[in-house]
C-alpha cells in the first residue's frame, strides 16, 4: 500500500511538474504575444498620427485653394466691371463721333 501511495505521489509530482512547465511555456508565449500587441499598438498610433497630420495638411490645402479661387473670382469680377465701364465709355464716344460725322455729312450735302 505504501509503495502504491509512493508511486501515486511520484505520478502526481510528475504531472504537477509537467503542468508547471506547460504553464511556463504558455506564459512565455503570452508575453511574446503581448509584446507583439504593444508593438502593433505603437505602430498603429504612429499611423493614426500620420493620417491625422495628412488630413490637416489636406484641409489647409483645400482652404488655401478656396481662398485663391475666391480671390481670382473677385479679380475677374473687377476686371469685367472695368472692361464693361471702358466699353460703355467707348460706345458713348463712338456714338458721339458717329453723330458728328453724320452732322458733317449733312452739312456738306
Amino acid at each position: 500500500a505504501e509503495s502504491r501511495l509512493y508511486a501515486e505521489t511520484l505520478q502526481k509530482s510528475d504531472e504537477a511538474e509537467a503542468a508547471a512547465e506547460e504553464a511556463q511555456q504558455l506564459d512565455a508565449l503570452l508575453q511574446r504575444q503581448l509584446r507583439s500587441v504593444d508593438v502593433a499598438a505603437v505602430e498603429a498610433g504612429s499611423r493614426v498620427r500620420a493620417l491625422s497630420d495628412y488630413r490637416k495638411r489636406a484641409q489647409r490645402a483645400v482652404q488655401t485653394a478656396a481662398e485663391r479661387r475666391a480671390e481670382s473670382q473677385r479679380a475677374l469680377e473687377q476686371l469685367v466691371y472695368e472692361q464693361s465701364s471702358q466699353l460703355a465709355t467707348l460706345q458713348g464716344e463712338l456714338q458721339a463721333s458717329t453723330a458728328e460725322m453724320l452732322k458733317a455729312q449733312e452739312e456738306m450735302a
